[in-house]
């Protein structure tokens, strides 16, 4: 479960706290895109690796 937590996409909370604080939102906005991108291509793999025979 903890590697399958960990795999997750980073959300939109530091997105909206910086733009609260007025700070770079769009250096958090292309993290979030690239952990979500991160975590489609882990999760995808860690799948298709738990589901492979042997």
């Amino acid at each position: 479960m903890a590697v399958l937590l960990a795999a997750l996409p980073t959300g939109t909370g530091p997105y909206m706290l910086a733009e609260f604080y007025r700070r770079e939102a769009h250096i958090t906005s292309q993290t979030i895109l690239l952990s979500t991108l991160g975590s489609l291509i882990s999760l995808s793999l860690l799948l298709f690796y738990l589901r492979a025979p042997g």
